[in-house]
C-alpha cells in the first residue's frame, strides 16, 4: 500500500459535472485543511479524461479521479474508491456536498480515538439564495450556518465516517446494491448490526450542504428523498439481517484487508489424512480466508504435506509439542480473520461450511454451528448427528451437549479472549463452548450439515475416549453451581421446549454427502456450463479433464462454454475453486471403484451429441421436429453452398479432448426437418460423406439415421 494519510474522502460524482465536483472538492479540502487527506473522485468513466483535464486547471491538490462503468453497481464504484483509498479514516459521500470550513476535523478525531466508530453527517439543503451564492462563490457560511437540518441520517445527501478497520470487517460496501442510495443505507444499518458506536453528537459542529445543481445533467444528483422512499428502502433493507456482504466475491476488496475467516487446524501425526482435510477446505465457495495449521511437535511428513500446497493462503507453523489446546491457542495468536473455523486435520469441510456459518452471523449473535455426519473410512457407512437448536444452559445442563467443534465459526477476539484451557488434554472444545456460553456468547444454529468426520482407529474419540467423556462430564458439571436445585430443575423443564432442527438430507445421507467423501471411497464427475474456455490450458492438465467445449456464434462471440471432468479426485475441486470454476457435481459412494475411462471417439461423440441436443432444443416448435447439419472442414472457402442463409442458427464449435486432441464444427441449426433435408441433399453433392452429418432432435434423443459423423475416422485424422 502506498503511503498512508489521516484521511481518505470518496465522493459518488457520477451523475455530476466538473463544476459541482469542484463546488464539492474546494470545500472538502478548506475543511480538512492543516489534516492529510486525499480525495477520490467517482465519475462517469466516459467523462473522466475530460473532467480529470478540467480539474487539474483548477487550484486543488489530492484529487484523484477515478472513472467507473455507469453499469455497474453502486456498491462496485464506491468499493473502487475504498479499494485504493489509503485514510485511516474514511469519510464517504454519496453525493457532491459542500462542508462548512469547521467541525469536520473534531468529528474525525473523535472516530480516531474510538475504535469501532462512525458518525453520520445530516445532510442540509440550501435555500435558492445561499445555493445562488455558492454557485457565484460569494456564500458567506455564518448565513449557511443557520440554515436547519432537512435530511434524515438515513437518506441521501448523509455522509458517513467511519474507521476504516470497521469498514473492512464489514467487506466494504454491498456489491449487489445497484442504487447509491440503498448502498449507503445498506452500510450504516449494517454498521449498526455489527455493534460500531454511532457518534452522533460529533455530527452536531459540522454544516454539510448538497451541492446545488450547476447544469442540467446535475438535477438527479441533488433532488432529496421523499419520506416514503427511505421508509420502503429500510424496510427492504431490514429484511436481511445479516451484516457482512460479499462474502464470496468481492471484487473491488483493499489489499490491506484482513481475510474474513481464519480457518483453524491442529495436527499431529496425521499427514496420511491432512492432505484431504486441507484441499476441503481449498474448495470452498468463500475463499477469503487464511487457512493455518499449527503442528503441535509431529514426527511424520505433516511439514511436507503442507508446504506441498501452492497457495499463499496455506500458512505452516511448528511448535514442540504441547497437546492440542495450545496449539489451539497458536493460532488464535497469529489470526488474522475477523472469525475463526474450527477444523480438524482427519474431517472434510463441505463445500458451503464457510459460507452457511457466516449467514449465521447476525446482531447479537457472535458465533454458529452446526450439524455433521459421522463417515467409516472403510466402508463410508454414514450417520447424522444433531444438537438442539439452541446452545443455552438448559441443553448443556440436561443434554451435556455442545457444539460440534468443527462446526464452530467464533469471532477470533472471543477465542483471544477466552482461550482454550491449556491445563485438560481432552473435550477442550467442551469447555470453552460452555465457558463463553456463560459468559453471554450468543451461538445460532445455521441448520445445515458443515462437515463429514472421519471415523478411524486413531482418532482420539478412540485412543482418549475415557479420558474424553470424563472431561466433558467435568464441565458440565461446573454448570450445577449456576443456582439452586430449584433453578436447575427449572432449567430441565426449560430444556424440554428447545426443538431438534429439521435437516434436509436426513433420510439421503448417502445421496447428499457421499460425493464428498475422501477419493477412496467416492467415484465423482463434474458438468460445467460456462467461463472455461480461457482457462482450458490450465484445466486440461487436471487428470479428470474428459472434455472442453466453446460455441461461437456467426460473429464470433463465445456464447456457451461446457466441459466435463470424470473421476474428479478432492485435489481437482480445490483447483477448480481457485481456478473460478463451477458446475453440477455428481457422485456416490463407490469404494475403490472409478468411472471408466473412455475413448476419444466415445468423448468426441458423447459431447457433440449432448451439445447438439441442447441447440436443436432451442429451435424447438410445436408440430416441427428441428435438425442440425454438421461440418467438419473448418477452411471457409470450401464451405458448404447455401447452408448459412438457408440455415436459421449457426454455430462455431471447438472442442478439446486432453491436450492431445482438438476438433472443430461449424453447426447450422433448423427449424423444421424437411427443410434441413433438402439442404444436405445439395451440400453433400461431390463432397467427402465424412465432413458432413444431419442429426433430427427425436422424441428419445437425437436420430443420426439419415447421416452421422464418421467419429472414429475423425480421431483417427
Amino acid at each position: 500500500m502506498s503511503t498512508r494519510v489521516t484521511v481518505s474522502v470518496i465522493v459518488n460524482a457520477v451523475t455530476s459535472g466538473p463544476d459541482r465536483i469542484w463546488l464539492s472538492a474546494k470545500t472538502i479540502g478548506a475543511a480538512l485543511s492543516g489534516i492529510d487527506h486525499e480525495i477520490i473522485l467517482l465519475v462517469d468513466g466516459e467523462r473522466a479524461d475530460d473532467i480529470e483535464l478540467d480539474l487539474r486547471s483548477r487550484p486543488a491538490t489530492g484529487l484523484q479521479v477515478i472513472g467507473c462503468d455507469p453499469e455497474d453497481s453502486a456498491g462496485l464504484q464506491l468499493n473502487a474508491g475504498v479499494a485504493i483509498s489509503t485514510g485511516d479514516v474514511i469519510l464517504a459521500l454519496d453525493d457532491c456536498m459542500m462542508f462548512s470550513p469547521a467541525g469536520l476535523k473534531d468529528a474525525i478525531e473523535s472516530v480516531r480515538s474510538a475504535a469501532a466508530s462512525m458518525v453520520i453527517i445530516p445532510g442540509r439543503d440550501l435555500p435558492p439564495r445561499l445555493a445562488t451564492a455558492a454557485l457565484t462563490d460569494t456564500l458567506e457560511w455564518s448565513d449557511a450556518a443557520r440554515v436547519p437540518v432537512s435530511r434524515s441520517v438515513w437518506a441521501p445527501g448523509s455522509p458517513v465516517l467511519v474507521d476504516r478497520d470497521s469498514l473492512l470487517r464489514l467487506r466494504g460496501f454491498d456489491e449487489k446494491q445497484k442504487k447509491t442510495a440503498r448502498a449507503f443505507c445498506d452500510l450504516k444499518l449494517r454498521m449498526k448490526r455489527m455493534g460500531v458506536i454511532f457518534d452522533q453528537r460529533s455530527a452536531e459542529g459540522i454544516r454539510c450542504f448538497v451541492a446545488p445543481a450547476v447544469d442540467d445533467s446535475d438535477a438527479a444528483a441533488a433532488r432529496a428523498d421523499s419520506a416514503g422512499d427511505i421508509a420502503e428502502r429500510l424496510n427492504r433493507l431490514e429484511q436481511d439481517e445479516t451484516y457482512i456482504r460479499n462474502v464470496t466475491s468481492w471484487k473491488n476488496r483493499p489489499a490491506d484487508a484482513p481475510p474474513l475467516v481464519t480457518v483453524a487446524i491442529a495436527t499431529y501425526n496425521r499427514a496420511d489424512y491432512l492432505r484431504d482435510s486441507i484441499n476441503s477446505v481449498l474448495a470452498q465457495t468463500v475463499e477469503d480466508f487464511e487457512l493455518i495449521v499449527v503442528d503441535d511437535g509431529s514426527t511424520d511428513a505433516t511439514r511436507l504435506v503442507v508446504e506441498s500446497f501452492d497457495d499463499e493462503r496455506v500458512k505452516y507453523v511448528y511448535q514442540e509439542n504441547r497437546g492440542i489446546a495450545a496449539a489451539r491457542n497458536t493460532v488464535a495468536d497469529i489470526s488474522r480473520g475477523t472469525f475463526t473455523a474450527v477444523h480438524d486435520d482427519d474431517d472434510i469441510m463441505l463445500p458451503w461450511r464457510l459460507e452457511v456459518s457466516l449467514s449465521g452471523i447476525k446482531a447479537g449473535v457472535q458465533a454458529s454451528y452446526g450439524s455433521w455426519v459421522n463417515f467409516d473410512d472403510i466402508t463410508g457407512e454414514m450417520v447424522l448427528h444433531v444438537i438442539r437448536e439452541q446452545f443455552c444452559m438448559p441443553v448443556s445442563l440436561v443434554t451435556g451437549q455442545t457444539p460440534g467443534h468443527a462446526t464452530w465459526l467464533v469471532e477470533t477476539r472471543l477465542i483471544r479472549q477466552f482461550r482454550y484451557n491449556e491445563t485438560i488434554s481432552s473435550a477442550v472444545d467442551h469447555n470453552l463452548a460452555l465457558r463463553m456460553m456463560r459468559s453471554g456468547v450468543s451461538w445460532v444454529h445455521t441448520g445445515k450439515v458443515l462437515f463429514l468426520r472421519r471415523m478411524h482407529p486413531t482418532q482420539v474419540s478412540n485412543s482418549d475416549g475415557t479420558r474424553q467423556k470424563y472431561a466433558a462430564e467435568l464441565s458440565r458439571f461446573m454448570l450445577q453451581f449456576a443456582g439452586s436445585d430449584d433453578d436447575i430443575a427449572a432449567l430441565k423443564e426449560e430444556s424440554k421446549a428447545i426443538l431438534w432442527p429439521k435437516i434436509a438430507e436426513k433420510g439421503k445421507l448417502e445421496e447428499s454427502f457421499g460425493k464428498y467423501l475422501p477419493d477412496h471411497l467416492a467415484v465423482r464427475s463434474l458438468h460445467v456450463q460456462g467461463n472455461v474456455a480461457n482457462k482450458a490450458s490450465r484445466l486440461q492438465k487436471l487428470k479428470s479433464t474428459s472434455f472442453i467445449l466453446c460455441e461461437e456464434d456467426e460473429t464470433g462471440k463465445i456464447v456457451g462454454e461446457y466441459a466435463d471432468f470424470l473421476n474428479v479426485t478432492l485435489e481437482d475441486l480445490a483447483a477448480m475453486q481457485k481456478l473460478g470454476v463451477s458446475g453440477r457435481l455428481e457422485g456416490e459412494l463407490n469404494p475403490s471403484m472409478e468411472l471408466p475411462r473412455e475413448a476419444p471417439a466415445e468423448i468426441l461423440d458423447r459431447a457433440l451429441r449432448s451439445r447438439l441436443q441442447g441447440l436443436t432444443g432451442l429451435m424447438a416448435k410445436p408440430g416441427r421436429i428441428p435438425a442440425a447439419i454438421v461440418w467438419t472442414n473448418t477452411d471457409a472457402a470450401d464451405a458448404p453452398t447455401g447452408l448459412e442463409q438457408e440455415a436459421d442458427l449457426k454455430r462455431q464449435i471447438t472442442l478439446s479432448i486432453s491436450q492431445d486432441y482438438r476438433f472443430a464444427f461449424t453447426v447450422y441449426v433448423f427449424e423444421d426437418e424437411p427443410k434441413a433435408l433438402q439442404a444436405f441433399a445439395r451440400a453433400v453433392e461431390g463432397r467427402n460423406e465424412a465432413d458432413l452429418a444431419l442429426y433430427r432432435r427425436g422424441s428419445d434423443g437425437l436420430d443420426s439415421e439419415v447421416a452421422e459423423l464418421r467419429i472414429q475416422e475423425l480421431v483417427n485424422r
